[in-house]
């Protein structure tokens, strides 16, 4: 059984199998996401939250319906980042998506935003950014 609560514990973060996505009629099973698409991802949403003008706050980071509107903005003004990231995850090369629908960007973002290890990362983001404030005043206070 899996917790749909919090997504980074109980078998969750072992037992979720990575969404899957069909592309003229073909299913790819999106891959586990590791620290390198962690920076992408990053670009892609700080652009996509700035195209919008909102913020990266604890709802956006937690509720995979606010990842995806982000995402796809970011998607336009983040092409070659977006690009890889799209292809990496589907394991495909750039070329192989490129020739693919104008609608499969638009899948595989729909599927990314559900992504156990996107949720999860977004998950521990959101309880990190509570934590900053009350950190930065603990580093202000004096020390005795």
């Amino acid at each position: 059984m899996t917790d749909q609560i919090d997504p980074t514990i109980g078998d969750s973060p072992i037992l979720d199998e990575a969404p899957t996505v069909t592309i003229a009629g073909k299913t790819y099973q999106l891959r586990r996401l590791g620290v390198r698409d962690t920076f992408a991802i990053a670009r892609i949403f700080a652009v996509g939250a700035a195209a919008m003008n909102r913020p990266l706050g604890n709802s956006a980071m937690s509720d995979p319906s606010a990842l995806a509107p982000l995402l796809l903005s970011g998607l336009m003004a983040a092409e070659e980042t977006t690009m890889k990231l799209l292809a990496s995850v589907i394991d495909v090369t750039v070329p192989e998506l490129e020739k693919m629908p104008m609608e499969a960007p638009l899948e595989i973002v729909a599927a990314l935003a559900e992504h156990q290890d996107l949720r999860a990362f977004f998950a521990r983001a959101g309880e990190l950014m509570k934590r900053l404030p009350e950190m930065q005043t603990r580093s202000r206070a004096a020390s005795t």
